[in-house]
């Protein structure tokens, strides 16, 4: 029976008590049991639509989680497509600039020099701007430097001391993916308008630091950081996607907001990768 029933049934059957209560004489004793049974209808159908209410929050729940790995997997496909897209690109550019230096080699015209000089600018744009050495890494911040270009927010960053070697394709989307999405969506709500990403090693830990201009404070909810955009209820998902990856690696995360120079800080640290029963071993004892 649907859910929605309940409230009727219990509702006819509480104005059918009433109503019989009313037309026929009852004893003191059946009216203290229509009364007892009234309420006992009254807290049942409030239990059952809080089981109901419940048990739907926690399937939108699950289902949000789902969309958010289905959404993770569809962007490491997309970095592997873009990847294979570049080297192509990067292979013309190579074979260009050969070619257009072997002209400038026969050629002493003073036009065609400024002429080729133009065209090796142009083709500039297609080398990789990040040479990390990890190439899902290197996919990851050209993506975000041209996005960040597009919406005119000044995008540093320095990968050279630690490159995430050590962390696989899947969890870095989820963990720099979901930080530089949140950092690019606070910069471009900002008039700071800038957002800064370093990784290095401290201490065994490989350590990535996200910073962007933010001009609101953060919201902080019961369960942590809670986003400012639409649709916020479940943006929280990004970063339980980060967290959720770093317990790979018996990594953690902190963040900071410095009121006065309205700068956000997100501060990751990533330790070795942990096996998949050493990583069920302590879930377990987390829950004892």
């Amino acid at each position: 029976m649907p859910v929605y029933l309940c409230p009727a049934a219990v509702l006819v059957g509480v104005v059918w008590l009433a109503k019989g209560i009313a037309q026929e004489p009852v004893t003191m004793s059946g009216r203290t049991m229509m009364l007892v049974v009234s309420m006992a209808l009254c807290v049942a159908t409030v239990v059952v639509v809080l089981v109901y209410q419940l048990g739907w929050e926690r399937k939108r729940i699950a289902l949000a989680q789902r969309q958010k790995e289905e959404q993770l997997r569809m962007e490491q496909s997309y970095y592997e497509i873009l990847e294979r897209q570049n080297q192509q690109l990067r292979s013309y550019a190579h074979d260009a600039k050969n070619h257009l230096e072997a002209i400038r080699n026969l050629n002493q015209d003073p036009k065609v020099e400024q002429y080729i000089a133009q065209m090796e600018q142009q083709l500039q744009a297609y080398t990789r701007r990040c040479h990390s050495g990890n190439r899902a890494l290197d996919v990851m911040v050209d993506k975000y430097v041209t996005a960040c270009e597009l919406k005119n927010i000044a995008f540093t960053y320095d990968v050279q001391l630690c490159n995430l070697g050590g962390v696989e394709d899947f969890d870095l989307v989820a963990i720099l993916g979901n930080l530089l999405d949140n950092a690019l969506t606070a910069a471009q709500d900002s008039q700071g308008k800038w957002m800064e990403l370093a990784t290095a090693r401290r201490n065994g830990y490989q350590v990535v630091v996200v910073e962007n201009s933010c001009d609101r404070p953060p919201i902080v909810g019961e369960e942590g950081l809670r986003s400012t955009k639409a649709g916020g209820e479940d943006h929280g998902f990004g970063l339980k996607s980060v967290a959720k990856a770093l317990k790979k690696y018996e990594g953690d995360f902190q963040w900071d907001y410095d009121q006065e120079k309205r700068r956000f800080t997100m501060t990751v640290m990533i330790g070795q990768r942990v096996s998949v029963r050493e990583s069920r071993r302590m879930a377990q004892d987390a829950k004892c």
